[in-house]
């Protein structure tokens, strides 16, 4: 039923409940798991954009080699990727592009909103994407 499964990842709490989910069901299923994490860096006056940046990556590749980590206990294969763009638009244009059979995310990523029903990335992605979306709430 599902040969490609995606799972985007900002390395929260969410995200891993969510990579979890996605590489029990690959396992089940025989499918490959797809992890990627979005590095967007809106404009601001920050003096220090560099560093800001640097620690944005550093949070991104940790995040995905999570993903990659629990792959390898469970023998999924998991092809990784950092893109830095729009989150929403990146996880739609991504799902599209690689033709996913599914997106497994986190209700709530790295953001002040946890009061809210879902995160605002994940409620967008939910609105805009045409592939089927299983929310995972952490």
């Amino acid at each position: 039923m599902y040969d490609r499964i995606f799972v985007p990842t900002d390395g929260s709490d969410g995200a891993l409940a969510a990579a979890e989910h996605a590489v029990s069901l690959a396992r089940e299923q025989g499918a490959t798991v797809h992890a990627l994490s979005v590095v967007h860096l809106r404009p601001s006056l920050e003096p220090n954009v560099e560093a800001v940046l640097d620690a944005l990556e550093a949070r991104a590749e940790a995040a995905v080699e999570a993903v990659e980590g629990l792959g390898a206990d469970a023998g999924v294969e998991v092809v990784s990727a950092i893109e830095d763009a729009v989150p929403s638009e990146a996880i739609v244009d991504y799902a599209e592009d690689r033709d996913v059979d599914l997106v497994v995310m986190g209700s709530h990523g790295h953001s002040r909103l946890h009061d809210l029903l879902l995160g605002s990335t994940t409620e967008r992605v939910l609105r805009t994407c045409d592939r089927p979306v299983l929310v995972v709430r952490a």
